[in-house]
């Protein structure tokens, strides 16, 4: 009898910890999907202020001569390379799929680690560039861009575009830190 009390008392704790880290892991992919949604929410926002403000307007000076606001449809890829290769973005919008895929894959290898959370919020930057820019391929056969750093005439991007820029740039710098700390990351862990 003794030993079957102890075995009910275990069996009872592990169910409660299974229990517990479930709640967790669905509050934190609840918590993932709402800022995803906010997040492609407010680049749609901004390229369809972009489309219904700049759209036959010029350029509209934010910083004198360094910042600018003006309307481009970019038909290529990233930063407008492969402008007008329908077959190209064809294969870049499917690859996009697939990569977003991933993305949700590794989130979810990720969730119920406590120390990838930063990477874990990349991951949803990254998604949320990628799935609002596929969101224009989808509706306009083009991406909607609209901020232009004319200081060092840098390609023109948009929203969208600074959620992956600073994700990858994060990313990037954590894995070399990783690497000079030969700190397990989150890479190890998604492969």
């Amino acid at each position: 009898p003794k030993c079957s009390v102890v075995k009910k008392l275990c069996l009872r704790n592990n169910f409660e910890k299974r229990s517990k880290m479930k709640k967790k892991m669905i509050g934190r992919a609840a918590l993932a999907g709402f800022l995803a949604a906010w997040l492609i929410f407010m680049d749609q926002i901004t390229k369809y202020l972009a489309i219904h403000q700049l759209k036959g307007y010029g350029e509209v000076s934010v910083l004198g001569d360094v910042l600018c606001f003006r309307y481009l449809e970019n038909t290529g890829a990233a930063f407008s390379l492969f402008d007008n290769s329908s077959v190209f973005m064809t294969v870049v919008s499917i690859l996009t799929f697939v990569v977003l895929g991933f993305f949700v894959y590794a989130y979810i290898k990720l969730l119920k680690m406590d120390k990838f959370k930063a990477e874990r919020i990349a991951i949803i930057f990254l998604f949320g560039g990628a799935a609002g820019n596929l969101i224009d391929r989808v509706m306009y056969q083009f991406v909607v861009d609209f901020i232009y750093v004319k200081i060092i005439d840098f390609p023109t991007f948009n929203v969208a575009d600074c959620y992956i820029t600073c994700a990858v740039i994060f990313i990037i710098i954590r894995l070399i830190y990783c690497m000079i700390k030969k700190k397990e990351s989150f890479i190890d862990v998604i492969l």
